[in-house]
């Protein structure tokens, strides 16, 4: 299959009057990218991505930015500001395996300095909008370190519920440990089906 077409940038005003525009990243953007990481990466411990982890090199990103771009249920979008990219986040759905296929998952980041100006909100209900209209997609799945409140507050509102919180989950550079609270939203575009009760033996081959 197909994508469904390039996402047609969109110019939005924040609250306090600042404007962004939103759209994909293009492969040659490759080194903005690595460059918003390594930043981000740096001002919270609310990503995965720590300071000491290597980053993958120019050409490496540069093709998972094109593969994101051709894939029918995946999308990257970044809030540019001035040329420069204040946030970024995407959706990418699961792997073929049958029972998770119509899961996708959440990803997002933002600057520390664009924090409770209203861009992750923003960002997110696009990526929510990209999954409701993607056929194969029914339910959004993230994750967000159990300490990071603003977040965990930010994900409840747009209709995120609590699925999960595996502990300790995170490790981080002080020695100090993370639960890693697990939240999704139901975006298919029927009803959610019944929920199954009971185990059922598989069923036998034909002989």
């Amino acid at each position: 299959p197909q994508n469904a077409g390039p996402y047609e940038p969109k110019d939005i005003t924040l609250l306090d009057g600042r404007s962004l525009t939103l759209r994909e990243p293009a492969p040659d953007e490759a080194d903005a990218l690595l460059r918003y990481l390594d930043a981000v990466r740096r001002e919270s411990d609310g990503i995965l991505f720590s300071p000491e982890d290597e980053l993958p090199n120019l050409r490496a990103e540069r093709e998972w930015i094109q593969s994101r771009r051709d894939a029918p249920n995946a999308i990257t979008l970044g809030a540019w500001h001035d040329g420069q990219l204040i946030a970024l986040g995407g959706v990418e759905a699961s792997g073929r395996a049958m029972r998770t296929r119509h899961t996708a998952v959440l990803g997002l980041s933002v600057r520390k300095a664009w924090w409770r100006a209203g861009v992750g909100r923003a960002l997110s209900e696009e990526l929510i909008a990209f999954a409701r209209s993607r056929p194969r997609i029914d339910v959004l799945e993230l994750g967000a370190w159990a300490f990071n409140a603003k977040a965990i507050a930010l994900y409840e509102s747009l209709g995120f519920t609590h699925a999960g919180r595996p502990p300790p989950h995170g490790l981080f550079e002080d020695e100090t440990y993370a639960d890693h609270l697990l939240m999704s939203l139901w975006v298919g575009q029927q009803p959610p089906p019944p929920v199954r009760t009971a185990d059922t033996p598989a069923t036998e081959a034909t002989p």
